[in-house]
């Protein structure tokens, strides 16, 4: 019995057994959102702002210049960061699109998004085996030129779970095949953002990927209509120093995802941008504990408990078991709060187990008893 639950705890924790019911747990229980940064604030693309000015597709640039230059009194008073959450990709009127690029210029404060499109590609590795790489690039939908030239810029692909489409984690940067590194939006963002405060970004990991913790949920950070930026009912003061972001705030838009925080609502995406960049600025990034170190801890505690319940009353087989998932459920709570996302389930599941078959092992013990008595009894009489 203890080398069988040994060997079932040893490979659900190695193989991961529960995936993303394991995921779904983590988030409902210990993604709890808390407090949001007041330096992060949202200028939303709005259906209310597009009822004004028409669809957002058949905007002059001559908008965006006017919300920089409305934002951007002087030097003293400006953002410290404005990141458009929009794809500036095609050349429109010449006049306003110089416009824009020339306020972005002036200021020096405007990162920009492009997007990868990428595709499947079959190619051979260092080892010569052929591997199918789904991370190839087949086209960059960048900037226009002479907006490319006046901003910094970091990509907007969003990284979801394979499994269930839920956004977990960020990309922080991007190995082009050339040998080019491209920061991911978010990642430029804070990095522009430490600068500006003469300080160096400390990256999380070296890894061009992490897992965040969500500090907001949709909806929470402070969001301002475009609109009413333009027409001056928001004073510049209002964003002065901050990180700034502009993006899509309508449900037409198609740029709103699943998060953890919340299963009933999606999230736009700059709201997870938001997350993201407060995520790189309060260090509520997630590491995944080694799986070796969740099968010891699964080996460990299933072994400790097999013996135990050998020696225990059902009652306390029953308590004992209850409690121990009961403590696994707690640390995982105190570990993902220190930044590390561990395996939630294998541990509790594994004494629930356990309690089952000690409490019937007990039943047969008894009956077995019973039947012994009863047939000595009833060869004596």
């Amino acid at each position: 019995t203890c080398i069988i639950c040994v060997i079932i705890a040893f490979f659900g924790a190695f193989m991961n057994v529960f995936g993303t019911m394991d995921k779904t747990v983590e988030d409902n229980l210990y993604h709890n959102p808390q407090t949001i940064d007041t330096r992060i604030k949202i200028i939303k693309i709005d259906d209310r702002t597009m009822n004004q000015l028409g669809d957002f597709s058949t905007w002059s640039r001559d908008i965006y210049a006017e919300l920089v230059e409305t934002i951007c009194v002087s030097e003293e008073v400006k953002p410290a960061v404005i990141g458009f959450d929009v794809l500036f990709s095609s050349e429109k009127d010449a006049e306003a699109d110089k416009r824009f690029a020339d306020v972005c210029s002036k200021y020096g404060n405007v990162v920009t998004g492009f997007a990868y499109v990428f595709k499947n590609e079959v190619r051979t590795d260092e080892n010569g085996n052929l591997i199918s790489d789904g991370m190839t690039v087949d086209e960059v939908i960048a900037p226009y030129s002479i907006l490319e030239d006046a901003t910094s810029q970091g990509f907007v692909n969003a990284l979801m779970d394979e499994d269930d489409s839920i956004i977990r984690s960020s990309f922080l940067y991007f190995d082009e095949q050339n040998g080019n590194r491209e920061l991911s939006f978010s990642a430029r963002i804070y990095e522009q953002y430490m600068k500006s405060k003469g300080l160096e970004p400390e990256w999380p990991t070296d890894k061009n990927a992490m897992g965040f913790r969500y500090s907001g949920k949709p909806g929470e950070y402070e969001n301002i209509s475009l609109i009413d930026v333009i027409e001056g009912k928001v004073p510049a003061e209002a964003f002065d120093d901050c990180i700034v972001l502009v993006g899509a705030y309508a449900a037409g838009m198609m740029d709103a995802y699943f998060v953890p925080v919340d299963k009933s609502a999606q999230m736009y995406g700059v709201e997870i941008h938001a997350n993201v960049i407060q995520a790189l600025l309060e260090g509520k990034t997630l590491e995944p504990v080694s799986m070796w170190v969740n099968c010891l801890i699964s080996v460990l505690v299933v072994l400790a408990l097999v013996i135990l319940c050998e020696k225990l009353s059902v009652v306390n087989v029953i308590i004992v078991c209850v409690l121990t998932g009961l403590i696994k459920l707690l640390i995982g709570f105190f570990v993902f709060k220190a930044g590390y996302s561990s395996n939630v389930l294998i541990v509790p599941i594994m004494a629930v187990a356990i309690a089952v078959y000690y409490v019937a092992l007990h039943y047969y013990r008894a009956k077995a008893a019973k039947r012994s008595i009863e047939r000595a009894f009833s060869k004596y009489v």
